[in-house]
């Protein structure tokens, strides 16, 4: 398991597995505030699913939430409107706050430099359910990589690469649990390796992946509240929920990039500073 809570351990883990699982960093006084937010911005979805039906919820949601019903996720910009505390200005913010006040910041600015940005548009609040809750539409994430976030796929050319030749969008993510999960609950799958490269979607399944890469690779962590799990732009990883587990698990994605790798198409999305 990559569990490191040092800068050097987990640039060495992140520079040659993708990823670090960083325990109990996190204020977990301030992530409660958060989560009692995000709570209640998917309990009041789910009355509304309740009472219009699926297909409709998002009719009446502000636009700004983004709403997405098969991944049900919503916007970070969301939650502002059930903030339990006024103590920060958004709940952007408080996330800022948490995540600039721990060791993660520091990885962050080691890995990439000083101008580190959140990108907001790109980052998601999410409800992953236990299988016997499921609405209609709802779908765990299959196997992907962050870094293909804007990148256009064409056909495979040739049968005997598997990778493609577009760059990797340049982003870190730094996933939040905002409950217990792994266990009872569903948490993510990844494969340890530090890809630099897109994998064709075409090569993204179950099959494929188990041929290409080590049992040992593929790696289940459980979390708990206070814990951070940062992965590259190249890691693969999925939604991991077995039929056994029984709770609902409610999480936080944030995408980091630096000011001066922004790709153009990203000219309209909102950012703000990580800064200290």
């Amino acid at each position: 398991m990559e569990i490191h809570n040092s800068v050097i351990e987990a640039e060495f883990a992140l520079k040659n597995y993708g990823v670090v699982l960083l325990k109990g960093i996190l204020d977990t006084a301030q992530l409660s505030l958060v989560a009692r937010s995000a709570t209640q911005c998917f309990s009041s979805i789910e009355q509304i699913l309740h009472e219009q039906g699926i297909e409709q919820v998002s009719d009446y949601l502000p636009f700004y939430y983004f709403f997405n019903a098969r991944s049900t996720s919503v916007s970070l910009f969301a939650l502002d409107d059930y903030q339990v505390t006024r103590a920060f200005e958004t709940i952007s913010h408080q996330m800022l706050s948490i995540l600039v006040n721990s060791l993660a910041y520091q990885i962050l600015a080691q890995m990439m430099d000083n101008s580190l940005l959140f990108n907001l548009s790109q980052s998601w609040v999410r409800k992953q359910y236990a299988p016997s809750h499921y609405h209609p539409l709802h779908t765990p994430h299959s196997w992907h990589q962050d870094g293909a976030l804007g990148v256009t796929f064409n056909p495979l050319s040739d049968s005997s690469n598997d990778y493609i030749s577009e760059p990797l969008t340049p982003l870190i993510t730094c996933w939040i649990p905002l409950t217990d999960c792994g266990r009872n609950r569903p948490s993510l799958q990844l494969i340890r390796r530090n890809l630099d490269q897109l994998l064709h979607y075409d090569c993204l399944n179950e099959v494929k992946l188990r041929q290409r890469f080590a049992p040992d690779e593929f790696w289940s962590p459980e979390m708990t509240l206070g814990d951070v799990l940062i992965f590259l732009n190249g890691t693969l990883h999925k939604t991991y929920v077995t039929q056994a587990m029984t709770q609902d698990r409610i999480s936080i994605e944030l995408r980091v990039m630096s000011a001066n790798k922004i790709p153009k198409w990203m000219n309209q999305n909102v950012f703000i500073p990580l800064t200290e």
